[in-house]
């Protein structure tokens, strides 16, 4: 059997620290705090105390002992796999290298458990970082390329400015992103704030509109107190790509899709009343609009068409009513169906035929008579 043992775990950033352990604070701006969260957990089978008035303490004499403080975990007794907070604060005061040791006192029997942290002080300045909409860091003077954009649709991205820095960083251009020359396609559609403090982030939006398939440029300019890079320049690029939208025709009283040059079965239709077919026409392209416009183009007197909409947006329909008036008389005719499109191929055609006969049944008949009797 295992003996019945508290054991302390000290743990920074996901990682489990042994006995007299190395840690990193990194950089801090000179009189500016930084802050290191640490985790103590009970890996052992027994019930930990953490000793003491003060568990948590700073042990090295000299300037470590106002360099580097600490905050007091939360809890000073913890069960089995029970877990407590501490923070450690450096906050240099010169422009140099620091080392600090902590030591923490608990009933583990290894107790005390000591390790120790580094840290440097540099001058409390404010630094602007840039980053893409994927996460990935834009550098001064780097590339930004939003590839292909549909004309008339385009893209929108959102780029982020963070203070890296160890003082406030304040973006002093008017506007705060703006353009170098003619923005041909491109947009900032919002501007971030100016003012941003040490670890905050602000966030402006871009967009790439496109009208034209050519290839386009333009430096985006992002002015700050940062001394090393007062002016950011990015440069914008991409390209216009016509996509054409794509549809299909459906004849809703048949239940069939109509194919290009496709002819539609005649159809027999009362001469005093005649008939009208409706046929579907929809858009099924995901991101472009489509327009549309629906005639004929076979001079027949006794057929018409009328379209209930005009441009379509994706995954949008329309109707297109065909509409056969003999008038009162006997007729066979048939008529071009024509639809104008902006699609790679325009013109869409389809062949109706139609075919009108007398009245047919003493129904048919009592059904006219009564229509008179109540003009």
């Amino acid at each position: 059997e295992f003996p019945n043992e508290a054991v302390l775990t000290v743990s920074i950033d996901s990682r489990d620290l042994v006995n007299n352990d190395v840690v990193s604070a990194g950089d801090s701006g000179t009189q500016v705090r930084k802050t290191i969260k640490a985790t103590i957990t009970n890996t052992g089978n027994s019930t930990l105390t953490l000793t003491g008035n003060s568990p948590v303490k700073i042990i090295a004499d000299g300037e470590s002992s106002y360099v580097f403080s600490v905050d007091q975990p939360a809890q000073s007794v913890l069960k089995v796999n029970q877990s407590t907070e501490f923070r450690i604060h450096f906050t240099p005061s010169e422009k140099k290298v620091y080392t600090g040791k902590i030591q923490i006192d608990s009933s583990d029997k290894k107790s005390p458990f000591v390790f120790t942290v580094n840290g440097r002080g540099v001058d409390p300045i404010p630094e602007i970082t840039v980053t893409g909409q994927d996460g990935v860091k834009i550098s001064n003077y780097g590339t930004l390329d939003f590839g292909y954009g549909i004309i008339g649709v385009g893209k929108a991205v959102d780029i982020t400015i963070e203070n890296t820095g160890f003082k406030k960083l304040t973006l002093t251009g008017n506007p705060a992103v703006k353009f170098s020359g003619e923005a041909g396609s491109f947009k900032v559609l919002s501007q971030p704030l100016t003012n941003i403090s040490m670890g905050e982030k602000a966030t402006f939006r871009l967009q790439y509109l496109p009208d034209k398939e050519i290839e386009e440029g333009v430096t985006l300019i992002i002015e700050s107190d940062d001394p090393s890079n007062p002016v950011f320049e990015i440069y914008l690029r991409g390209k216009g790509e016509k996509v054409y939208p794509t549809f299909k025709v459906e004849d809703l009283g048949n239940s069939i899709q109509v194919k290009d040059g496709d002819s539609i079965s005649e159809k027999t239709a009362r001469k005093d009343n005649g008939c009208t077919d409706v046929f579907r026409v929809t858009n099924l392209s995901t991101v472009v609009n489509m327009n549309l416009s629906a005639g004929t183009a076979g001079g027949s007197p006794y057929v018409s068409v009328e379209c209930d909409k005009n441009i379509l947006k994706p995954g949008e329909s329309a109707n297109i009513s065909v509409k056969f008036s003999p008038g009162g008389s006997i007729v066979t005719t048939k008529e071009k169906i024509v639809l104008t499109t902006d699609c790679k191929d325009p013109e869409f055609e389809f062949n109706v035929s139609y075919k009108s006969r007398e009245l047919s049944t003493v129904a048919e008949l009592y059904e006219v008579w009564f229509s008179f009797e109540d003009m």
